[in-house]
């Protein structure tokens, strides 16, 4: 996921099914199945900054 969302930058319109697989992704609908489960939010939220509020991790989550 680091280098997937370091490769699509902060501004434009990157190819997220190309960082997908040049990421190792399987495709781009896993590479956001992944996002998901870690981030609660999809890729395309970090691109332009709009990160999900911060929040402990841990049991209970």
């Amino acid at each position: 996921m680091r280098q997937a969302l370091a490769g699509a930058g902060t501004g434009g319109n990157p190819r997220w099914a190309g960082l997908a697989q040049a990421t190792g992704s399987y495709d781009q609908s896993h590479m956001t199945a992944e996002s998901h489960a870690l981030f609660d939010v999809p890729p395309t939220a970090f691109a332009p900054g709009r990160l999900p509020a911060a929040r402990p991790c841990g049991p209970g989550r």
